[in-house]
């Protein structure tokens, strides 16, 4: 098995908040037109931040 490089460990850590602030704005009700909603991407983007920010992983 390959050797992890130097900051991936930070890297997997960094995707995993952002893919729980993705989950956590989609449960909250935001998502964009492919995916059944009605947001822009910039407002989804921005619930995704303000998910983030309120779980406190920024």
């Amino acid at each position: 098995m390959p050797q992890p490089l130097p900051g991936d460990e930070a890297l997997a850590a960094t995707a995993k908040i952002i893919e729980t602030g993705v989950a956590d704005a989609i449960a909250g009700g935001t998502s964009t037109r492919d995916l059944g909603g009605s947001a822009s991407t910039t407002e989804f983007t921005a619930a995704v931040i303000e998910a983030i920010t309120a779980a406190g992983q920024n």
